[in-house]
Order: structure tokens, then sequence, then C-alpha cells
């Protein structure tokens, strides 16, 4: 985390001097991910073996912190920008990430109980996991493809709307403000329906609002997308841990948990920058629709994925209701 922690705060630092787009690739792109991915992954991997029976709720507080990020850092960093320009801006942004970061990697410690165990590896979770082990990635594949698109264009659609750029940042905070609330009210109601449930359940009324708000060019719709889509998509994100432990097993946790943000990482890949291609250069509502079909879609698919893993983990514990 303190190595990913100086990475990422470069790669910030350093875009306030670029001028160039290999410039922006090298440090925005490159340090950036590398470092942001060594910072995320530990507190990932070592909080869920510390609970058990409230773990859909511990989680939920864990990933809050993404969404509280998200509320505070939308208004903050369009003050700047409107201050300072956006060099430094960037800069300001570096040297705050780099003093949270090295804070929170103090504070994040294996549970006693870890222990390495040789045999437990990659390739002994792909054959142990079987189906379960590509449908499962393949829905954390869709989902993240599908995720960040609302969250990337909510704030240029809101405009088509009327609303103006401020606005738009505003919206992308309160976003983010119900996205974390919600991680926490849902990982207490997963814990006690189960996890499993849940995560099917918020897939599922993602893709539906996204089908039935998003895709209605006006502005009621649109703010109570932004609301429902906020309270259900980042639950999600939260309850991955959770469902993974009680899918493949705590032993399996860390070795699964490569796996599956890897095939995250390559669904975002396909998802904003498709979206992006699918949107008119026109600054109207309907520029969006075909960006809108293709991310219910993949939110669609990844309600059919995790249903199916749901079903299959069902059929090897007796049918139990609670997983």
């Amino acid at each position: 985390m303190s190595i990913g922690s100086v990475l990422m705060s470069l790669g910030l630092i350093l875009t306030g001097f670029c001028n160039k787009i290999w410039q922006f690739i090298i440090t925005e792109g490159f340090m950036f991910g590398v470092g942001s991915g060594l910072v995320y992954m530990p507190p990932v991997v070592c909080a869920p073996p510390y609970f058990t029976a409230h773990r859909g709720i511990a989680l939920g507080l864990v990933f809050a912190g993404t969404g509280a990020g998200g509320l505070a850092m939308a208004p903050f960093s369009r003050f700047l920008l409107s201050q300072v320009g956006w060099r430094w801006a960037v800069r300001i942004l570096g040297f705050l990430n780099l003093f949270f970061t090295q804070l929170a990697a103090l504070m994040v410690k294996q549970h006693p109980s870890f222990r390495a165990r040789e045999n437990v590896g990659l390739l002994s979770v792909g054959s142990a996991g079987g189906l379960k082990l590509v449908i499962q990635l393949a829905g954390s594949l869709l989902q993240s493809a599908g995720y960040l698109i609302p969250l990337i264009y909510m704030s240029t659609y809101a405009q088509t709307l009327g609303f103006s750029s401020s606005q738009g940042a505003i919206f992308i905070g309160v976003n983010n403000g119900v996205n974390s609330a919600f991680k926490i009210i849902l990982g207490y109601g997963a814990d006690k329906v189960g996890r499993l449930n849940m995560i099917v359940i918020c897939n599922f009324v993602s893709a539906v609002s996204v089908f039935s708000l998003w895709l209605v060019p006006q502005r009621g719709p649109f703010l109570a997308f932004m609301v429902l889509y906020g309270a259900f998509s980042g639950a999600i994100i939260s309850l991955l841990p959770a469902c993974l432990i009680e899918i493949f097993g705590l032993p399996n946790y860390q070795a699964m948990s490569g796996l599956m943000y890897f095939s995250r990482g390559v669904g975002n890949m396909l998802g904003s920058p498709i979206a992006g291609l699918l949107i008119a250069s026109e600054m109207k509502p309907s520029s969006y629709f075909g960006a809108t079909i293709y991310d219910g879609s993949l939110l669609m698919a990844s309600t059919i994925c995790l249903l199916s893993l749901r079903f299959i983990v069902g059929s090897e514990n007796r049918w139990k209701i609670k997983m």
C-alpha cells in the first residue's frame, strides 16, 4: 500500500506537468493505475476474515469510504479547477492522496489466523471452482463494464437536460453519498436475507433503473435514476468479497480476489470507452440512447450470471434460502 500510495500520488502530481498524450498515459494511466491497484487490494483482502455473521455490514462500512470520498471530492475538485486551474488542481489532489493513503496503509493488518497456504493458488482455485468460477468471473466482468458508465457520463448527460456543469458535479456527489449510505444499509440487509440473494437483487434493480429511468429524457426520471442507481449499484461492490467467501471458502479468498479484480479490470476497459463511442456528438438526451441500452444490457447479463450462480450454489446446499 505504501508503494502504491507513492506511485498513484506521483501519477497525479506529475500529470500537472504533462503537455503530450504519451506523458498522460505514463502518469495518469500507468503510474496512477498501478498505484491505485496496490492501494485498493490489501484492505479488500485483509478485512473479510475479521468478520463472520456481520460480514455484509462490516464490508459495507469499509467500502462506504469510496462513496463518501466521491461525495467530498466531486465539489472539491470542481472548486480547485475554478480557483487554481487543472494543473495545480491535480497536484494538490496528489499531495492530499499521498497523506491519506499513507495513513491508511498503517492501519491495514493481516488477520492473525492467516497462514500462507502453498497449495492454494490461482490454478488450484480454478480447478476447484469449475463452472462456478467461470460464471462468477463473467458476472463480475459484465457488472464492472456497466457500473461506471452512468457515473462517468452523468454530468454531461445532465447538461443535455438543461442542468449546469456545476449542478452536474453536485449530482455526482449526491450519487456517491447515496452510494455510501446504502452500502451500509444493504450490507445489513444482506446479513439478514443472504449475501448472494442481496447481490442478485442489487444487480437486477440497477439494470431495471437504467432501462426504466435513464432512457426517459426528462429531469424527474433522471433525478430518480441518480438516487436509485446510486443506492443499489454501489452495494454490489461491497458484497462481492463476502459472496466470494461463501462460494469458494475463506482459504481460497485471496487467490479468488486476484482473479475477480482482474476480470473487473477487463470489464472497465470494455465498458465506458465503448459507451463513449456510442454517444452521438449532438448535445441532446437522445444522443445517449445507444450507451444507455449498452449499459442496461451489461447489467442485465451480469444479473443472469449471478442468478445462475445462486441456483448452482443453492443446489449444492439443499436449496437453502438464506445464502
